[in-house]
């Protein structure tokens, strides 16, 4: 049986990519593959110090899929009754 952080493992349930999290985070995605692995280095020599980029990393993913779905269950809304209309990609505003 192989072994993970629990942020690794949260990331893959959610499907949550390294690059994104990477990218909210702010650092490399190798940065977070190393965290995942429990390899620290530079500033974060423990894992208590880097939890808190990690976590705030994780609410800004969340922050943004929310946004995301919003937008799209707003669409939808805005467009029942046409999602199969055939319409020049110009016509409509995504």
């Amino acid at each position: 049986m192989s072994r993970a952080t629990v942020m690794r493992l949260l990331r893959i349930k959610h499907g949550i990519t390294a690059r994104e999290l990477a990218e909210a985070a702010g650092v490399s995605q190798q940065f977070i593959s190393d965290l995942e692995f429990g390899k620290y280095f530079g500033r974060y020599k423990c894992a208590a110090s880097a939890e808190p980029l990690v976590r705030k990393a994780f609410e800004a993913v969340a922050a943004n899929r929310a946004l995301q779905v919003s937008t799209l269950l707003a669409d939808l809304s805005a467009n029942r009754s046409h999602l199969l209309d055939i319409k020049e990609e110009k016509e409509v505003e995504l």
